[in-house]
């Protein structure tokens, strides 16, 4: 069996993510992830000469950043990699929707540091659990079936090449290699949707499909990508024959079919409110819009 950075070159080389020479930009946090991955970018980097920056996000939360920062900075200068830090304290004072609102701040840090040394790629170290955390969390949510999907591999300017691999796989390249991390005490936090999921639900899960929940979520997943390349051809259909609509008439949906409706209503409300609904929002007001094409044949 390949050992992992053979494996991950592999990745690297049948998707054509990361050309050579690329200049690229490492979200490193200092967990046993993202330092997995800087580690392997540096290992092929004498094969692909790749131009290496590391980002590192403190947001200024816990009393381990500062070390942390330190930590990454260090590893970085030893690896003759270029640093840089963006910091906040923005988010010391919320008490809902934090995580959201992290990532958000981290995201639009990233692009700006990408725009601001033109940056090829933005790599972060999303791996096989953080995708079924993914799909997990869009399922107990409600999401519509055409939207239960995991994260991408590519999502340019956005790269995770490591969404194939499993997080005990690369915390034991790590420990067999005697890199150092350094571990985030929030991941245990509970009142964390996210962590409650990985830390309680996927366990379960992996025990009630005797490690089956990757494969099974898979399929789902897959089917769920056909489902929406569908909907997709027949919306673009829909708004050739109808053209971009201001308002919405209910007689210009009544022909089509239930699945389109929905699929029309859902694109044209989340256009004009920014609201992402969950499928028994949308549901709910389907059903007032079938009322109303009922009394319309009356």
């Amino acid at each position: 069996m390949k050992g992992l950075l053979q494996q991950f070159q592999a990745t690297i080389e049948r998707e054509s993510l990361l050309p050579s020479g690329s200049k690229l930009i490492l979200c490193v946090s200092g967990g046993s992830d993202s330092i997995a991955l800087l580690h392997l970018c540096h290992q092929l980097n004498r094969l692909f000469r790749w131009q290496l920056h590391i980002l590192h996000f403190h947001h200024g939360l816990r009393e381990e950043s500062d070390e942390e920062a330190r930590f990454v900075r260090n590893l970085s200068q030893r690896l003759n990699l270029e640093f840089h830090l963006r910091t906040t304290r923005d988010f010391q004072s919320e008490t809902s929707g934090l995580q959201e609102k992290a990532r958000n701040w981290r995201r639009a840090e990233a692009l700006k540091l990408r725009e601001e040394i033109r940056a090829d790629s933005i790599l972060t170290a999303h791996h096989a659990e953080d995708q079924l955390e993914t799909w997990l969390l869009k399922w107990l949510r409600g999401a519509h079936l055409s939207g239960l999907q995991g994260m991408s591999r590519s999502d340019p300017p956005f790269i995770r090449p490591l969404l194939d691999f499993r997080k005990e796989v690369l915390s034991d390249f790590l420990k067999e290699n005697g890199f150092e991390w350094r571990e985030d005490a929030s991941n245990q936090d509970s009142k964390y949707m996210r962590n409650r999921v990985r830390n309680e639900l996927l366990p379960l899960l992996r025990t009630l499909s005797r490690e089956g929940i990757e494969s099974r979520i898979r399929d789902l997943d897959n089917q769920s990508r056909l489902l929406q390349k569908e909907l997709e051809s027949q919306y673009q259909n829909w708004l050739e024959k109808t053209g971009p609509v201001s308002e919405l008439p209910i007689s210009v949906i009544e022909s089509e079919s239930e699945f389109l409706q929905q699929e029309i209503l859902v694109r044209f409300i989340t256009g004009k409110t920014g609201i992402a609904l969950s499928y028994r929002q949308l549901e709910k007001i389907c059903a007032l819009v079938r009322g109303k094409l009922s009394l319309k044949d009356k």
